[in-house]
C-alpha cells in the first residue's frame, strides 16, 4: 500500500510539475508603437450656385455662401477664375447663353473680387482681382476644427455694362482649393 501511495504521490508531483513548467518557461517580448496623424484638409462650400444681384453704379455683393474648412495643419484655400467651357476672359463675369452655357464676348468692365472674415484659425486676405491663377484668400495655423468661413463676392457694375436680353446672363466659375502648407 506505501508503494501504491508513494507511485499516486510521485505521479501528481511529476504531473503538478510538468503543469507548471510551461508557465514558469513562457518567453515576453516588448513592442512599441510608434505613429504620428497625417495632414488632413477638408474643404466643402455650401452653394454651387450665387445668383448675384448687380445694380449700377458701385460694388456689388453677394454673402450668401461660405466654405467650412478643417485642417489639423498649416493650410492655404485658394480661389481662382475656373476658366471652364473655354471661357475668353481671366476674372471677369462672362455674357453666357443659359440654354447650352456657351461663352460669348461681352464682359462686365470690372473683374471679379472675393474677399472673407477672419474666424477660428483661418485669416484671410482679400482678393482683388480675381485671375485663372491660385490666389490665397485664407491660411489657417493648423489644430482647428472645422469652420465656416463667410465669402463675399464683390463686383462692380457700371451704367455702361451692357444688359443682356433674357436667356443670357454673366457668369465666372470658381474654383476653391485647401492644401496643406
Amino acid at each position: 500500500m506505501k508503494i501504491k501511495l508513494l507511485v499516486v504521490i510521485s505521479l501528481m508531483v511529476v504531473m503538478s510539475a510538468a503543469m507548471v513548467a510551461p508557465v514558469m518557461a513562457a518567453e515576453t517580448g516588448n513592442t512599441t508603437i510608434t505613429g504620428n496623424p497625417t495632414a488632413y484638409v477638408a474643404l466643402t462650400i455650401n452653394s454651387a450656385t450665387v445668383a448675384m444681384t448687380l445694380i449700377p453704379p458701385g460694388v456689388n455683393s453677394d454673402t450668401s455662401n461660405h466654405l467650412d474648412a478643417a485642417a489639423n495643419c498649416p493650410s492655404a484655400i485658394k480661389a481662382k477664375d475656373a476658366m471652364t467651357n473655354g471661357k475668353p476672359s481671366a476674372g471677369f463675369m462672362v455674357n453666357v447663353t443659359t440654354a447650352d452655357g456657351t461663352y460669348l464676348t461681352d464682359t462686365l468692365g470690372a473683374a471679379m473680387g472675393i474677399s472673407g472674415t477672419a474666424i477660428g484659425v483661418f485669416t484671410t486676405t482679400p482678393i482683388s482681382p480675381l485671375t485663372a491663377v491660385d490666389q490665397t484668400l485664407y491660411t489657417g495655423s493648423g489644430a482647428g476644427p472645422s469652420q465656416e468661413l463667410a465669402l463675399s463676392f464683390n463686383q462692380a457694375v457700371a451704367y455702361s455694362d451692357k444688359i443682356l436680353p433674357t436667356g443670357y446672363s454673366y457668369r465666372i466659375p470658381v474654383t476653391f482649393t485647401i492644401t496643406a502648407t
